[in-house]
């Protein structure tokens, strides 16, 4: 099957830290307590990530984080986890909506609104 992305398909672009493509429900976390009731399975939007997330980010699909750089904490914890990460994404805590669903390509970084595998 071959899959056919339009313009129009492809909301954001931030930098992909590592590769993979995966779809699922947006978390936002502004707060620690944001984290209690993180579905399995979701991809969290954060302004950045630190050592006290490790543990939580095991149940997670994917990060987008809004800080830059191949070298933030998000990328090398992604890699190192095996997680898929897209950074660089401005503002990505206010463009996303909890429960949201998204597809991400995470070798490009692009992020659709959806399930590309439903179209």
């Amino acid at each position: 099957m071959l899959k056919v992305r339009t313009v129009e398909d492809l909301c954001f672009t931030g930098q992909g830290a590592s590769g993979a493509t995966a779809e699922g429900k947006i978390h936002i976390i502004e707060k620690k307590s944001d984290w209690l009731d993180l579905p399995e399975g979701a991809i969290v939007v954060v302004t950045a990530t630190d050592e006290s997330m490790i543990a939580q980010l095991n149940r997670v699909q994917g990060i987008i984080a809004e800080q830059p750089g191949l070298t933030s904490h998000a990328a090398i914890v992604g890699r190192e986890l095996n997680i898929p990460v897209v950074c660089n994404v401005l503002d990505a805590t206010s463009l996303f909506k909890n429960g949201q669903t998204i597809t991400i390509d995470f070798t490009t970084g692009h992020i659709s609104y959806g399930s590309v595998s439903s179209r």
